[in-house]
């Protein structure tokens, strides 16, 4: 069994990371092309999804308190270090309901008519992910600029069992003292690293771990994939635009008519 999950946690009332997403929740929650699930730390947070639009019987409310560890968000400096451990709490939770679940942020659009067209081309990864290009320096101990700003990108994740994800967690929790490293983003590019003996290079990471199904916002994809206005494919790459992100609805629908959907 397999599902597209979301999640939230954090004060409604204040938290930053619920202020930056609400926009995003209620334009999600109109748009859904296929069942989509939230689970949620907080009470307040499950009754804003729902009026917003969302099925409850979409919605697992797995703790009442939005921060059930008590661990909030924390100002260090002009970095605001975020709780990501909530993240991989919460889709652990969803892995424990499907087994496979592909992760999504709420600025994350699935264009998907059926959950076969989000799964089939995943079927022979147990975890996968999509890169992207920071403009700040992610993994300082790789060689050239680019591949020192190319890491993984938290806002898309496919996952088939427990095995990569406590592997993340693991990496988090040896290194969550060093401003950074508490991040799931940067833990998951440090792990590969680890595995890898630094960067694996462009071939590897195409082959072994993009996804087919996701895209980047165009200028931030490591690899060309889309021209200036969004809509023509310039380069060959894993990625046929199925998912695309912060993309507008003429884009979105442009490459919908180009892949003959």
């Amino acid at each position: 069994m397999s599902a597209i999950v979301k999640v939230l946690w954090g004060n409604p009332t204040s938290s930053i990371q619920w202020i930056r997403v609400k926009k995003d929740v209620a334009r999600q929650v109109a748009s859904f092309t296929v069942p989509q699930f939230a689970y949620v730390y907080g009470r307040e947070n499950c009754n804003m999804l729902v009026e917003l639009g969302m099925k409850r019987n979409r919605i697992a409310l797995i703790h009442d308190n939005p921060y059930p560890d008590g661990k909030k968000d924390e100002r260090r400096g002009r970095y605001l270090v975020l709780p990501w451990h909530y993240k991989l709490e919460l889709i652990r939770k969803a892995l424990e309901d499907f087994g496979e679940v592909v992760y999504c942020d709420w600025d994350v659009d699935c264009n998907a008519t059926n959950l076969e067209e989000v799964f089939d081309p995943l079927a022979d990864r147990d975890f996968t992910l999509s890169a992207y290009l920071y403009r700040q320096v992610r993994h300082s101990s790789r060689t050239t600029t680019r591949e020192k700003k190319t890491g993984v990108s938290g806002n898309w994740m496919h996952m088939r069992g427990f095995d990569f994800l406590d592997e993340v967690v693991e990496e988090m929790n040896q290194t969550k003292s060093a401003l950074g490293n508490w991040h799931d983003e940067i833990a998951m590019g440090d792990l590969l690293d680890k595995k890898y003996g630094g960067w694996m290079g462009d071939e590897t990471w195409l082959k072994e771990y993009e996804s087919p199904i996701m895209v980047q916002q165009y200028h931030r994809c490591p690899w060309p994939a889309v021209s200036d206005d969004k809509r023509t494919v310039t380069k060959e790459t894993p990625i046929p635009f199925t998912w695309t992100r912060l993309f507008t609805q003429l884009a979105r629908q442009d490459l919908h008519l180009q892949q003959g959907n």
